[in-house]
């Protein structure tokens, strides 16, 4: 993996100074007009910022990697929630640096197809970047089917990491997942802070402006939840795996629907919201929304399911 980067070649003298600004020769006396040395100084300022952010991701492979070797195994499972963490290029590189396997499970699997069929979200496009790594490199990740069927996807990825203990790192960036597998099952764990990819998070979230903020939502044991109880004037049902869950506080998963109705003076308002983090902020995607004024409006919404959801609430809460 990594063909395009090799943090094991040496520099050459000609191609470190290629890379070095030489400002102090931009002198007018030099140049035939003043734009040959402003048009030069861009130029090699752009050449050095190129060659110092690869210096910089040399160093932070090199930095993981002696991390990682600490821990004494060469098995590394990853869960979802890894997407969170911004740039995984370095962790990976690591990982294949010193010759280590990444376990990829049927329930990663699930959780990140659904991750990334969020677009426009900084996890949805790590989420492809693991998918799209998994598929080019064979060699580095090794999948494996998880057939326990109960509990969470994080229980059931815990427990099977406690068989193999001795040969294995967790790699979270779950917090309550992280604390479970250290204190009940003893299971070594390598923590992926999503803070501390901020300034890259931003990037990539900054480039789609349907990224929301769901309301009426807080955080209960480290599981993201949504007040989905009916109130005069507001419905929402959340809809997961095809199940529709309402009047009630709901537990939140990545690609869930949530549908939210609430009525105004003279029309109520629909909106279709997608889960793509469990964060309490940016946590949703806008999906579809409009104002509904009568029965017309309804029938002309775009799917059978925002009727059936909207012809509830004209019952329930007037329209």
């Amino acid at each position: 993996m990594l063909r395009h980067f090799n943090p094991d070649k040496t520099v050459s003298r000609k191609e470190k100074y290629a890379y070095t600004p030489n400002f102090w020769r931009n002198k007018p006396e030099n140049h035939s007009n003043s734009s040959d040395v402003a048009s030069k100084a861009k130029s090699d300022k752009e050449m050095y910022e190129k060659f110092d952010f690869y210096t910089h991701r040399k160093n932070e492979i090199f930095r993981i990697a002696n991390t990682l070797l600490r821990y004494q195994k060469s098995q590394f499972m990853i869960d979802a929630s890894i997407a969170s963490a911004g740039d995984l290029f370095p962790l990976f590189y690591a990982i294949n640096h010193i010759g280590g396997k990444v376990l990829l499970t049927n329930l990663t699997l699930e959780e990140l197809y659904k991750l990334k069929s969020c677009k426009g979200d900084a996890s949805s496009s790590a989420a492809g970047f693991i998918l799209k790594e998994a598929a080019k490199f064979p060699d580095l990740f090794k999948n494996v089917i998880i057939n326990d069927p109960f509990g969470s996807v994080d229980e059931r990825i815990v427990r099977y990491c406690s068989k193999i203990k001795e040969n294995v790192v967790l790699l979270t960036g779950d917090i309550e997942m992280c604390t479970n597998a250290r204190m009940y099952y003893n299971i070594t764990v390598h923590y992926l802070d999503p803070k501390s990819n901020t300034a890259y998070n931003k990037v990539l979230t900054r480039k789609s402006p349907d990224i929301r903020t769901l309301y009426f939502t807080r955080v209960t044991q480290g599981v993201l939840e949504i007040d989905a109880n009916s109130y005069e004037h507001r419905k929402i049902s959340v809809f997961s795996n095809g199940v529709e869950h309402t009047n009630e506080f709901v537990p939140l998963n990545i690609g869930d629907d949530v549908y939210v109705a609430t009525s105004k003076n003279v029309y109520t308002t629909f909106c279709h919201f997608k889960i793509i983090s469990l964060d309490i902020k940016n946590n949703c995607k806008f999906i579809f929304g409009g104002r509904i004024k009568d029965s017309i409006d309804i029938s002309k919404l775009p799917e059978a399911s925002y009727k059936t959801f909207m012809r509830e609430v004209r019952r329930k809460i007037g329209l």
